[in-house]
């Protein structure tokens, strides 16, 4: 719509869609969680909280397909640097890799990838599609990850 019909004048309709933003004096541990091109608004806190190693960084990404699968090659520089850990996941056709995890983002991949840290002292930035943003909220704080350390985006 937006590119075929809308004009200038053209009325639309905006959403806000979660409590979403980076607070430069947080000093923390941090887990990112992106769905899809979700993966956009958090890489750009991964590589500035990165930048000035203020904490562990961990990242579980999903996509539909490991085609999808954008900024491979930074996190893989990150990893290699040891700025970040980070489960890449894919929901469709696996590829049969196994640095892959084949399924959603559940409660028992997130339990495993926080296992020995305090989720108290983890600070959680999701986003991605409202049901997966949903889900991995409520898994976080089914495994006993404080409400109050969740940050989300949903996006339409």
């Amino acid at each position: 719509w937006i590119h075929r019909e809308a004009t200038t004048g053209s009325r639309v309709s905006v959403r806000v869609g979660g409590d979403f933003y980076f607070d430069d004096e947080i000093v923390s541990n941090f887990l990112f969680v992106a769905g899809g091109i979700g993966i956009n608004p958090l890489l750009s806190i991964l590589r500035h909280v990165a930048e000035s190693r203020r904490g562990s960084l961990r990242l579980v990404y999903s996509a539909k397909s490991r085609d999808e699968i954008i900024f491979e090659e930074s996190l893989k520089e990150m990893r290699e640097k040891r700025l970040l850990e980070y489960q890449l996941c894919v929901t469709g056709k696996e590829d049969g890799r196994r640095d892959v995890h084949a399924g959603r983002i559940d409660e028992r991949l997130l339990r495993e990838f926080v296992s020995g840290v305090r989720l108290s002292e983890l600070i959680a930035y999701v986003c991605g599609p409202p049901p997966m943003t949903e889900a991995v909220c409520g898994a976080l704080q089914r495994i006993g990850m404080p409400e109050d350390r969740l940050r989300f985006e949903k996006w339409w």
